[in-house]
């Protein structure tokens, strides 16, 4: 009896549905999917709500991630200096809105004795006391300052804003920032200001030459700018800047990529002391030795290196030699030897097996090891590499040996060591990771 009524109900909804699909009028069919519709977006409706509630508690959690709140603190271990402890903080990306779905943010820490400075790629100046380290949260204060007057962005393009900051012995606090010469070519100016955690007033110390008319190939959102920021044996600042993707501009003298220039501080004259660089992405001072991280294409990073003895400018060969491989066709022919073709060999280079993107380079002198290093940070590779130093007799450098890998999930724009603790500001997310780093 059930099985017959199952049937006879089956046979009737088949003729409706039949009914409706070939005999009714439009009007008719039109309701009925509207009813059905109208479920669908209910459901879809009922879901974005959720998803909206959700998106709305997070971004209420985030918006407190600008004090610095600690969330996360583990301990990994390493070859050469067993065990680590890392903790992390969040704090806020200023890097503006438009352009939030880049990975690249350029956000900078410098310290300066008990204090800390963070200085966003847009422009804003924080700092915290040390001594917030030991506590889960990190007392984040604004400093005032005029540097965003300095960034002027007409054109929309990511790359502008702040590139590298340095606290030089004279109590300046520098920043190189990239700007717009004009549209689809960019270059770079250093400001500075007397170092002030209440207010600093920023006064424009080099402006780089609007070399636009003479440059090779112009690309407004070109990626090889470098930027890094120092001080050299003569206590005058240096500055990195890249070939811009010009290729061989950077063997050339009409104008200054792919070089790194020295400026005076007292009458702002420049020279060349390196040249034939593609992205020299930073830069440091040890002693006698200037240590240069050059971004290559694919397998073609560089550690170089410049010392005080050496005849300046020293030639590193980008674009005639690299141990990479040119990101596109080219019309001249290239070599890796660096040392056939007079130029002077890297440190060290990227291969298949050993890529490092960097984005830093400290140095220094461990006790506990009785040993020198240099320790990169990298971005693509998402971690710390560490090379030993090698000396002769007569403490000459003789070369750079690479020990180990130690991996994060986050990339690495920055890093500063100061007595036992390696600050880094890592991105994606934006986070300050401080890492006891004892060689005692």
């Amino acid at each position: 009896m059930y099985k017959k009524l199952i049937g006879v109900f089956v046979i009737l909804l088949l003729i409706f549905f039949i009914y409706i699909k070939f005999f009714s009028s439009q009007n008719i069919r039109n309701k009925i999917a509207s009813l059905l519709i109208f479920k669908r977006l209910d459901k879809i409706e009922n879901e974005l709500h959720e998803t909206r509630k959700n998106l709305e508690n997070l971004k209420q959690i985030l918006q407190t991630l600008e004090d610095g709140l600690l969330f996360d603190k583990k301990t990994f271990e390493t070859v050469e200096f067993g065990n680590l402890v890392k903790k992390s903080f969040l704090i806020d990306d200023k890097f503006p809105e438009q352009f939030k779905t880049y990975t690249s943010r350029w956000n900078f820490i410098e310290q300066l004795e008990n204090r800390v400075i963070i200085t966003y790629h847009h422009g804003k100046n924080y700092f915290f006391d040390v001594k917030d380290l030991e506590d889960e949260k990190l007392n984040l204060i604004k400093i005032n300052s005029n540097l965003e007057a300095f960034i002027s962005n007409k054109y929309e393009n990511a790359l502008i804003g702040v590139r590298d900051t340095f606290i030089h012995s004279d109590g300046w606090f520098y920043v190189s920032l990239l700007k717009e010469f004009q549209e689809d070519c960019n270059g770079f100016i250093i400001v500075r200001s007397k170092m002030n955690f209440e207010k600093m007033n920023f006064e424009l110390f080099y402006e780089q030459p609007n070399d636009c008319d003479s440059r090779s190939y112009l690309d407004g959102y070109d990626w090889h700018a470098g930027g890094a920021i120092g001080a050299n044996w003569n206590n005058e600042l240096i500055l990195s800047i890249g070939d811009f993707s010009t290729l061989k501009d950077a063997q050339e003298n009409k104008n200054l990529l792919g070089k790194v220039i020295e400026i005076s501080k007292s009458n702002k004259n420049t020279s060349s002391i390196a040249l034939g660089l593609r992205n020299p992405s930073s830069l440091i001072l040890y002693k006698d030795d200037i240590f240069i991280t050059d971004i290559g294409p694919k397998s073609g990073d560089e550690i170089n290196h410049i010392n005080k003895n050496d005849k300046l400018p020293v030639n590193f060969g980008w674009p005639y030699s690299t141990y990479g491989e040119h990101d596109f066709e080219v019309d001249f022919s290239y070599s890796k030897s660096h040392k056939d073709k007079g130029y002077k060999e890297p440190l060290a280079y990227g291969t298949q097996n050993l890529s490092f993107t960097p984005s830093n380079i400290i140095f220094f002198e461990s006790k506990k090891t009785q040993s020198e290093y240099l320790m990169l940070s990298t971005l693509k590779e998402r971690g710390l590499f560490l090379f030993k130093v090698n000396r002769d007799e007569n403490k000459k450098l003789i070369n750079i040996e690479f020990l180990e890998k130690i991996l994060f999930k986050n990339r690495i724009r920055d890093m500063k060591l100061v007595e036992n603790k390696l600050f880094l500001i890592m991105e994606d997310p934006v986070e300050l990771s401080v890492i006891n780093f004892s060689q005692n």
